[in-house]
């Protein structure tokens, strides 16, 4: 495929991957009462790999001030605790509470459920998760080398 092709296809496939994602995540997130962006805070701090807000704020590109608000509201939901780092006060570290563990159980459960039922092969897979690796690798790159003319 050349570059003029691919350029026409980049956009659409960014927004058709978006809008089927959500609209094939929707009955799972409504099931347990969380939009997505709830969603993928309780996933990324109950799979570990976020400890506090701003690290998920940069993760998601979002502002931090926008992710705490969001997290207040988990919190109050029962799904976080939320608590100052004993090292620097202006650092809110985030975790799941176990009823936010569970929620996060539950999604994962659901997101299996819906490839299952789509009958989705193991090469299907296999085939989505080196796509998005490879998508991921060359976004990186073109990250990374912003600033330098090409």
């Amino acid at each position: 495929m050349d570059y003029t092709h691919f350029k026409t296809n980049a956009w659409e496939f960014v927004r058709a991957i978006k809008k089927e994602i959500d609209k094939a995540v929707a009955p799972v997130l409504e099931a347990e009462g969380l939009s997505m962006r709830q969603a993928g805070i309780i996933m990324g701090i109950s799979s570990g790999n976020f400890r506090t807000v701003g690290e998920l704020a940069e993760h998601f590109s979002a502002n931090q001030g926008n992710f705490s608000a969001i997290c207040k509201k988990l919190e109050k939901m029962g799904l976080v605790n939320r608590r100052r780092s004993s090292e620097d006060e202006r650092v809110v570290i985030i975790e799941p509470t176990p009823l936010g563990e569970k929620k996060a159980a539950n999604i994962c459960r659901g997101m299996e459920e819906l490839f299952r039922k789509a009958e989705a092969s193991p090469e299907q897979l296999e085939a989505i998760i080196g796509g998005y690796s490879e998508t991921v690798k060359l976004l990186n790159k073109i990250n990374n080398n912003k600033g330098e003319r090409v």
